[in-house]
């Protein structure tokens, strides 16, 4: 399953971000994957990523 989600201006400036949950069959446990980077190539921070552990 992938997210995606256009964000709108933030402190950073407008960024995109990008989420990928991965599993296994039959276990409960998930990985959620979340990658966001900026626009512009003039900001404080260009990109950020993430990573948990998730279960249903």
């Amino acid at each position: 399953m992938s997210l995606l989600s256009p964000q709108s201006a933030t402190a950073n400036g407008k960024t995109h971000t990008i989420s990928y949950v991965w599993s296994l069959p039959q276990v409960a446990k998930k990985m959620m994957f979340t990658l966001t980077t900026a626009y512009s190539e003039n900001v404080q921070i260009q990109v950020m990523a993430s990573t948990a552990n998730i279960s249903d």
